[in-house]
């Protein structure tokens, strides 16, 4: 079913059934490619992440941070999310 899905779709263009894997195979190798970009940019959101988190913690033990309650901690968020 699949082959003859494949090659209506492909003979308007003059493409013949054989061309029809080619064109699957391109499909799945920009679908990996696609997967290998995502994944390398979850990666890299990591790393920021994790750069932030760095400089955040030395902030506070340099004394350039406060420690705050939880409830100031999401009021200030509640706060600057709504801001716009």
């Amino acid at each position: 079913m699949q082959a003859l899905t494949c090659q209506f779709a492909f003979g308007m263009m003059g493409k013949s059934l054989l061309g029809c894997g080619d064109a699957i195979a391109k499909l799945e190798q920009r679908e990996m490619l696609l997967e290998i970009i995502k994944n390398q940019m979850i990666e890299a959101r990591r790393e920021e992440i994790a750069t932030d988190a760095k400089e955040a913690i030395a902030a506070f033990h340099r004394g350039e941070l406060k420690s705050q309650s939880l409830e100031n901690i999401i009021v200030e968020l509640q706060a600057s999310l709504t801001e716009d």
